[in-house]
């Protein structure tokens, strides 16, 4: 747990940087930097993510994406409202060549797509509260694309620093 809590940010990324960084470590560096460039300024996330190179973007959509679904299922994602980026998600598991992870993302937004008929879920994910947010696990039917994304268990990791190693000129600055 150490290596956890006590990994280094850089201020910098370089190739020797990329380079130097273990695979356990190297997406997390990349992510660890966005957040320190972006600090305390929370608001201003994705107009700073916009003046880093095109691979930090990469990363963030990736760990947003992942983080949520692994933490929520796609039911906590939808409801969260992190589908306003899922062109850049989409995107982002595109180049990083997740295609099973794609499969499954546009499956969920079918079942998301089709439950909006459902007027008894919409009326709880309007109501915003934790009660309602809690009720609506049991009228989805999201659960099996948490199940096949869950399956997938790390491969998301493998291909990101995969992509990361590949393409290190997209993480230069």
């Amino acid at each position: 747990m150490s290596i956890w809590s006590n990994r280094p940010t850089y201020e910098k990324i370089t190739r020797d940087v990329i380079d130097s960084i273990s695979d356990d470590l190297l997406a997390w560096a990349i992510y660890d930097h966005i957040w320190l460039k972006v600090g305390q300024d929370y608001p201003r996330t994705y107009q700073i993510l916009a003046t880093l190179p095109p691979g930090f973007s990469v990363v963030f959509h990736i760990f947003t994406l992942d983080g949520e679904i692994g933490n929520g299922g796609f039911n906590q994602y939808f409801f969260n409202g992190l589908d306003n980026y899922a062109e850049q998600q989409l995107a982002a598991l595109e180049l990083i060549e997740a295609i099973q992870h794609k499969c499954i993302f546009q499956q969920a937004f079918k079942i998301h797509d089709d439950e909006k008929q459902n007027q008894e879920l919409q009326r709880r994910y309007e109501e915003r509260t934790i009660e309602a947010f809690f009720s609506t696990y049991e009228t989805t039917e999201l659960g099996e694309c948490d199940e096949a994304w869950y399956a997938l268990d790390q491969e998301l990791d493998s291909l990101l620093i995969r992509f990361i190693r590949t393409y290190p000129e997209l993480f230069i600055i």
